[in-house]
């Protein structure tokens, strides 16, 4: 094995991306079910469910976290058993065959029977490019939770520039860099002549590129470097900060919506910061709080976690299409629909692309000329420690 990343995984992290990849299917079943407010006996899940985009921004500040784990701090890293050429294989490896199926599946869909967006050259060089961010009219076409992945490539891109900066000018001053940096981006978003009067959507697009976002993935980075020799040492302090960064994180979703009625786009610049910032208190909470580490790595928590980018990736599609026969046969009521009829093929076209999909194209490195001499070295030898991979293992 090398230098590989030895001893024991991070299971805790595994059931947190499995919540944060249930909160946006949860978020996006509420929004096809019509946004009923869902309060059985007074309780108001609905005000829960329209926060549930906010696992997007854990998904960024874990990618930055794992990232930082598994390679920027490894020791393989260092000493140069593994490369940066492994590196761009296993985060190529991790994420394009997933995504690539789905792609191919939707065009033919797209072309068979009419399903999804009419076929445009542009747009489909661009989702082929993975560059469809840039474009307003290509940005969610196809799949509307797409236009998360070319902000991970674009960070793998700047990641090993970010790993020689980090010990030169110190954590703090990156991190506080890279929010700077968020908030004059998305200032200057809303104030460009080219937005004034933009579509919610062009803002968003706009807003939303890497310097806007790059504030969670350092974060994610800067936590990593934290825990590092710390795992389930925080005691009472790190409970707090996970259960207190969770809730405050939900809590800032659920009132942006009628913030923004009330102030405009203004409060999308902090907010979003903000909640980079509970994020991060959230993962490292769950990291040293030997308590929330194990509600975490109990198994329905770590088998979301396992199939969570397939789940990323299919459960508006699987949404979609059974609102689409619904239309024409009227089954069922859209609560039924999205969630009693949804919730089982959600799961399993998931777990199919997961065990068929993704593990074998994790496996497809092994056989590549300059990884299979390394094979076991560098970080996450078993296929799995990368993007929204589902382990992350410890030096």
């Amino acid at each position: 094995m090398g230098e590989a990343i030895r001893g024991e995984h991070l299971p805790e992290l595994t059931g947190l991306r499995g919540v944060a990849a249930s909160l946006v299917w949860l978020y996006h079943t509420w929004t096809e079910a019509g946004s009923p407010p869902w309060a059985p006996v007074g309780i108001p899940l609905g005000w829960v469910a329209s926060a549930g985009w906010v696992g997007v921004d854990v998904f960024f500040v874990l990618s930055g976290f794992v990232m930082q784990w598994a390679w920027g701090d490894s020791a393989a890293w260092r000493r140069g058993t593994a490369t940066w050429r492994d590196f761009a294989t296993r985060r190529v490896l991790r994420i394009l065959p997933a995504y690539y199926v789905q792609f191919a599946v939707l065009i033919a869909l797209a072309w068979a029977v009419g399903f999804g967006p009419a076929l445009r050259w542009g747009d489909l060089i661009a989702h082929a490019a993975l560059v469809h961010q840039f474009f307003p009219g290509f940005s969610q076409s196809f799949n509307p939770v797409w236009w998360t992945l070319p902000l991970e490539l674009q960070f793998y891109l700047v990641f090993p520039l970010l790993t020689l900066v980090a010990p030169r000018v110190g954590w703090r001053a990156l991190v506080a860099t890279a929010i700077g940096s968020s908030l004059l981006w998305r200032t200057a978003g809303l104030l460009a002549p080219s937005l004034i009067g933009a579509t919610e959507l062009q803002r968003f697009v706009a807003m939303n590129q890497l310097p806007g976002r790059i504030d969670q993935f350092v974060l994610g980075m800067a936590v990593a470097h934290l825990c590092r020799g710390n795992r389930g040492e925080g005691g009472r302090r790190a409970v707090l900060f996970a259960g207190g960064g969770a809730a405050g994180g939900l809590l800032i979703a659920m009132a942006l919506a009628p913030a923004r009625g009330a102030f405009g786009p203004w409060v999308d610049v902090p907010a979003t910061v903000l909640l980079g910032l509970l994020c991060a208190a959230t993962v490292w909470g769950a990291v040293r709080a030997g308590a929330v580490a194990k509600v975490l790595a109990a198994r329905i928590p770590r088998f979301l976690g396992d199939i969570s980018y397939s789940l990323y990736l299919w459960h508006v599609i699987v949404l979609w299409a059974l609102v689409s026969v619904n239309a024409r046969h009227h089954f069922a009521g859209p609560t039924v629909l999205a969630t009693l009829v949804g919730a089982p093929l959600v799961l399993a076209a998931s777990f199919c692309s997961w065990r068929w999909i993704e593990i074998p194209g994790m496996a497809l490195r092994r056989r590549l000329p300059w990884t299979a001499r390394r094979a076991g070295c560098g970080p996450g030898h078993d296929g799995r420690s990368a993007g929204f991979a589902p382990e992350h293992r410890r030096p």
